[in-house]
């Protein structure tokens, strides 16, 4: 959970986790393939895939570097620092989770995406305006 200001909060809201239902891209990095899964109403995937190595990624990162970092590209304003090209390529080249299927796998994979107070989930925005009340 993040606080944003306001009233310290109860123990309830930090350990409260939404779900996440969408679309995601898997990837298996042994042949080659990108496939889109959808999760659940849960935001859970759930899958039966031959051995290999994998990566769960998100959607709109399924593009060119240059197309991805001018969609999701904030310049400097009053309130919001950008971080640089450097940082939106890292961002751009995450994987969500990464992860080995075997012969014997049965995987159960859990993963948290933090969303920031003002800048969503672009971490290359910084928000340098005042603190809420």
């Amino acid at each position: 959970y993040l606080y944003c200001g306001g009233a310290p909060p109860t123990y309830d809201m930090e350990n409260n986790i939404q779900p996440a239902p969408g679309d995601y891209l898997l990837v298996n990095h042994s042949l080659s393939e990108k496939f889109i899964v959808a999760s659940d109403s849960l935001g859970s995937v759930h899958l039966q895939l031959e051995p290999g190595n994998y990566s769960l990624r998100e959607l709109f990162k399924d593009t060119t570097f240059e197309e991805f970092y001018r969609q999701n590209h904030q310049p400097n304003s009053q309130y919001f620092l950008d971080s640089g090209k450097d940082c939106y390529k890292k961002w751009w080249e995450e994987n969500l989770i990464d992860f080995t299927v075997t012969d014997s796998s049965q995987l159960q994979l859990e993963k948290i995406i933090r969303i920031g107070c003002d800048s969503g989930k672009n971490p290359c925005s910084i928000y340098t305006g005042p603190q809420r009340p």
